[in-house]
């Protein structure tokens, strides 16, 4: 069989896609198919090897591919396996806090690694959350009894899950008990030392810039994001401009660029500035954090410079082929990031398509008059923002769900921006020690950091957001693997003939089907989801939503009505409905807007001088902030309409005899209908004749996960039509379901908090 070109002189960078592509494949077979493919893999070999076969493709860059993904895959499940043996239990464990999440008065969050459980020496990550707020210095060593749980695809949103497997954590620790200090620290290497010179640097930018005017800086140049406004992150996103606040290829080519060009000019010798630019890019890497995306931009240049250096030659495609393949045997779990994917695929697209092109557009450039020649760098300037995102769409749909219009435009406009931010900021660490100069350069520094920000937060009001959804998407993803695979085995001048036309219908059709989603409500659900605090009601319409918080709105709630919008793919919030005064303030809704647009809000009428206050309060916070405010009356009629469906929120002011209020939320749908029971005494009148009311009709029933309490007798209920029956927990449905033992005509059913209502 005849080899493809391609191929031929690229064998090295084919036999690392296909390892890359084996992998991927092993990962999602049983373990029977991999020890088969192992041992087959590891007989050809050697019958290759004896019988002296002449071969040399498939022995030397297609069997070795096939023997090493195999027996990484195997080796990484096997790891992953005695990890997931811990879930389900509660166990006395020592850690070390190595990041810190989030804190508030209510829940704290910490990314640690666990080094003992039970007594037993231990060595895994997991994410740590507690009640209430701890204190604690990053790399402390602690104690605590915790009950260890497995993350599942249901509870969150694809990026934030794969997120997690992407970084080797399989489980989250929930605390049982106090957590013990025992005041020591666990110099974790080279983790300790690299976050000391990241904090040492972070505090000479905030000292000469200033708080708010490093909060960017630090993020571009350090990777340390602690200080950055979610509403800046935001803004960002929906400009397409995400990339630019993780630390990546993009920032370490700036500044290894800059000090390549630097040591030229010294006169020092090629080896010795090979050697000081590889010490620079692991420095750097380090005290990033070394990130996936960053890890492969290290190797990548190390082998750059290794093979510039050694063989005077170098071919970026076989080196980008060959570090993501390193990363991925080192650490498999980098099949799950996201931002690593993106990364090389930008990548390889700039090496396979924009630096050809581009090459080719400067030299006719050359030959044209002077007038003409800034609209061919123009074009050259589109390729190079347009290509890097044409290669990374699939990933983009897939993991995200939307797609940025604006992004190869807003990447032209803040390209130059972020290198005057990275040019300025290591200016200022290394001219620390003369004050004057140093806060002149920090200054200058704080001042395009703001300029990148405000210029978001102005082009982010008229900046479309496509969602698209995830079958599509899955369309999509194959019809460009197909594509770039027939351009990798073909001939490289006529790439881009067929590449781009293909890529811009393709994008352009892409655009339209989101258009269309966002006019349609093909697809309209119920979701609940419990918090610390109380429930989350939300009821959805394709990619629109309306929210009810239950019990108010806390920090963790709007964590975890950001993970529901982002599972959902919803780009802008419809409306926000507030239940509760005591507990909602006008400013919890700064949490909600630093990753969403609002649209409407509708609070309660107020019944007494501290509501009617409150009240006021949340019309004056909607009026600043651009939001129509709508008063609604839970004592009467109340319905709130939303394409097509009909919310209709209940007070129930009797809670197990309190004059306390719960709520009941009902959903009328086109083809169905849904109610969420909130915690009451269903034996007082008024409440059970609308437990009643709901339960007679032949709709679902989400109950809400602080109804551990409620009163409902099996008495009362016996003679209940057909109900569907939810319970957002195990611990709900235990406290429940022997009210129903009698009554075969309902259906129950556990830990679900989805209901479809057009299906």
């Amino acid at each position: 069989m005849k080899i493809p070109h391609a191929i031929k002189i690229r064998p090295f960078a084919f036999s690392c896609m296909l390892f890359l592509a084996l992998l991927f494949a092993f990962f999602y077979m049983p373990p029977t198919v991999k020890y088969i493919s192992l041992s087959v893999g590891i007989l050809a070999e050697i019958t290759l090897f004896i019988f002296k076969s002449k071969r040399r493709f498939l022995g030397i860059y297609v069997l070795p591919a096939l023997i090493v993904s195999a027996a990484v895959s195997l080796l990484f499940f096997a790891n992953y396996n005695n990890v997931k043996t811990y879930d389900g239990h509660e166990c006395k464990v020592e850690f070390v806090i190595t990041d810190v999440n989030s804190q508030s008065e209510s829940y704290s969050s910490f990314a640690v690694k666990v080094i003992s459980v039970n007594g037993e020496k231990a060595d895994f990550y997991s994410n740590l959350t507690c009640n209430g707020f701890y204190d604690a210095e990053l790399f402390s060593v602690h104690s605590a009894n915790v009950f260890f749980e497995a993350y599942t695809r249901a509870e969150y949103d694809r990026a934030s899950y794969l997120s997690f497997l992407s970084k080797d954590i399989y489980l989250s620790a929930y605390v049982t008990d106090a957590i013990t200090d025992h005041n020591r620290t666990e110099k974790l290497f080279p983790d300790y030392y690299f976050s000391a010179v990241n904090r040492f640097c972070s505090d000479i930018l905030t000292k000469h810039s200033g708080e708010e005017g490093s909060a960017l800086s630090r993020a571009l140049l350090l990777g340390n994001r602690d200080a950055l406004n979610n509403k800046t992150v935001y803004h960002f996103r929906l400009l397409g401009l995400s990339h630019m606040l993780a630390v990546s290829g993009l920032h370490l080519a700036i500044i290894i660029g800059s000090l390549s060009k630097l040591l030229k000019k010294t006169g020092i010798s090629a080896k010795k500035r090979c050697f000081l630019i590889i010490s620079a890019i692991i420095f750097y890497a380090g005290i990033t954090g070394f990130s996936s995306s960053v890890k492969r931009a290290s190797i990548m240049l190390i082998i750059f410079y290794i093979s510039t250096c050694i063989l005077r030659r170098n071919d970026g495609i076989t080196s980008l082929c060959f570090a993501i393949s390193v990363i991925c045997f080192f650490s498999p779990s980098a099949l799950f990031d996201i931002g690593l994917w993106l990364s090389f695929l930008s990548t390889y697209g700039i090496l396979l398509i924009a630096s050809p092109l581009s090459e080719k557009l400067d030299k006719y450039a050359a030959s044209l008059p002077l007038i003409r020649r800034p609209f061919v760098k123009l074009f050259s300037l589109l390729v190079f923002g347009c290509v890097p995102i044409m290669f990374s769409l699939p990933v983009i749909w897939l993991s995200f769900g939307e797609l940025a219009v604006v992004s190869p435009l807003s990447n032209i406009v803040f390209t130059p921006l972020l290198l005057a931010v990275m040019y300025l900021c290591p200016l200022v660490i290394i001219f620390s020690l003369v004050p004057v100069l140093s806060s002149f350069l920090g200054e200058a520094c704080a001042f395009f950091s703001n300029a990148m920000t405000s210029l978001a937060e102005l082009l982010s009001e008229y900046a479309p957001v496509l969602p698209i959804n995830f079958r599509f998407a899955g369309i999509i993803f194959f019809l460009l693997a197909i594509t770039l695979l027939v351009i990798s085995l073909s001939d490289t001048k006529k790439r881009s003939l067929y590449f781009i036309p293909f890529v811009s219908a393709l994008v352009c059709f892409t655009v339209c089907f989101g258009v269309r989603t966002l006019i349609t409500d093909e697809q309209q659900s119920m979701i609940c989801k419990s918090t610390y605090t109380g429930d989350i009601v939300m009821a959805v319409s394709e990619n629109k939503a309306i929210f009810c918080d239950v019990s108010g709105m806390s920090p963790t709630d709007s964590l975890t009505v950001k993970s529901l919008l982002y599972s959902k793919h919803i780009t802008q919030l419809h409306s926000y409905v507030v239940t509760d005064y005591t507990k909602t303030k006008p400013q919890d809704v700064d949490s909600l807007l630093s990753y969403t647009k609002l649209n409407t809000m509708y609070v309660p009428t107020g019944k007494n001088e501290d509501d009617i206050i409150s009240e006021k309060e949340f019309k004056d916070y909607a009026r600043q902030n651009g939001i129509e405010c709508i008063s609604y009356d839970m004592e009467s009629n109340c319905d709130i309409e939303f394409f097509g469906m009909i919310l209709d929120i209940r007070k129930n002011v009797s809670y197990l005899g309190k004059n306390e209020a719960t709520y009941s939320i009902s959903f009328s749908g086109k083809q169905a209908s849904a109610a969420y029971i909130g915690m009451a005494d269903y034996t007082d009148v008024s409440n059970f004749s609308y437990l009643n009311k709901n339960l007679q009709k032949d709709i679902s029933i989400i109950f809400g996960s602080c109804g551990r309490e409620a009163k409902i007798y099996s008495a009362s209920l016996s003679a209940l039509p057909k109900a569907q029956l939810f319970f957002p927990s195990d611990t709900v449905y235990g406290l429940y379901k022997d009210a129903f033992v009698g009554n075969r005509n309902v259906n129950i059913f556990s830990k679900s908090h989805e209901v479809l209502l057009n299906q």
